[in-house]
């Protein structure tokens, strides 16, 4: 039998894989989020309904059936921080996106999205917001899911993201919005 700590670190594990915060994780399995919080620090001792309740909701969450990797776009068109908007404006044109997500050396820093370069262009003295660096107007980036993650959990992300980022082995390997989900 798999010992407490080892449940307790696979817990926190999938809570990350699948992209949920404690507090996202609380609401979804009806436990607190300081059970949660405690219960990832080692600082509790679960009961075993409470414990279940988590298990069996990432596990839920994680089970069979079409995965990211089926929905997911690749590879993905992105933007450094340190580029000009108009290139994110270029690339959101040439492939007709609302969105951009913003890497850094491979991960995601941030996004930049149509409506951000409207705000932007709104607030701007001189008018050209092409000029300005992309970190000067992103918003936070997309949540990060494993491709052999359930669509269902994907959608559950897109419900309040407009996209989902899809790893494998660490490395993003593509990007799924509610367009692709709704095709797929």
């Amino acid at each position: 039998m798999i010992d407490l700590e080892q449940k307790i670190k696979k817990i926190r594990r999938k809570r990350e894989e699948l992209g949920l915060t404690q507090k996202d994780l609380s609401s979804k399995s009806s436990v607190s989020q300081s059970f949660i919080a405690k219960l990832e620090s080692g600082k509790l001792e679960p009961s075993y309904s409470k414990l279940k309740k988590v298990e069996d909701l990432l596990k839920k969450m994680t089970d069979e059936g079409p995965k990211a990797e089926d929905l997911m776009n690749s590879p993905v068109q992105s933007v450094k921080k340190d580029d000009e908007v108009k290139k994110a404006v270029r690339i959101m044109k040439e492939n007709d996106f609302s969105q951009l997500p913003v890497m850094d050396d491979g991960r995601s820093v941030g996004c930049i999205r149509e409506r951000d370069v409207m705000l932007a262009s709104g607030k701007s003295d001189s008018g050209d917001v092409g000029k300005l660096k992309v970190e000067e107007i992103m918003g936070p980036g997309f949540p990060e899911v494993n491709s052999d993650i359930s669509t269902r959990t994907v959608k559950e992300l897109l419900n309040e993201r407009k996209a989902v980022l899809v790893k494998e082995g660490g490395k993003i390997v593509g990007m799924v919005d509610s367009a692709d989900y709704l095709k797929g």
